[in-house]
């Protein structure tokens, strides 16, 4: 992804294949998961009606990210809630929840940055390793990956869901 959208106006249908995943209108973002992560894009967006939108690129959103924490970190907050719901969402018993439910649940974990030797407990939680490598039970296993119980020790700077 070379940069990313923000809609000032107008509403945008989501699609993934013939599947709609979302409506969204002003004040969303689109295209974070490929400037944060360097994923490709997986979605059609298709104007629903008239849409102004603000085009960011990945080196222009990058630099406005260094002087806001707060902005970065809410960036991580919706593109990491995104990556799990397409990750987990193809998974049991995620697959039979209702889409609002997913969504309630997903939007009560917390997406946080890791640093190297940074370890997390995950008794009653899961984890959703978005980006970097853990060790857990002796294996080392990177992103993306989804983890359900033990402690899970960073091996490089990542990000990780847990809910």
């Amino acid at each position: 992804g070379d940069g990313l959208f923000i809609i000032a106006r107008g509403t945008v249908k989501v699609t993934v294949g013939n599947f709609l995943v979302d409506i969204l209108g002003a004040g969303s973002v689109i295209g974070e998961m490929a400037v944060l992560m360097g994923v490709p894009r997986t979605a059609t967006v298709t104007a629903d009606s008239p849409v102004t939108a603000l085009w960011l690129t990945s080196l222009g959103m990058r630099e406005i990210m260094k002087s806001s924490n707060v902005l970065e970190e809410q960036l991580w907050k919706t593109a990491g809630t995104r990556f799990c719901e397409n990750f987990l969402g193809k998974l049991e018993p995620y697959q039979q929840w209702t889409q609002i439910d997913f969504r309630r649940w997903l939007s009560e974990g917390k997406v946080t940055a890791v640093k190297n030797g940074d370890t997390i407990s995950l008794t009653d939680k899961i984890a959703v390793i978005i980006s970097g490598q853990v060790s857990h039970k002796g294996m080392t296993i990177a992103s993306p990956a989804m983890i359900k119980s033990g402690e899970v020790k960073f091996i490089n700077e990542g990000r990780v869901w847990v809910g």
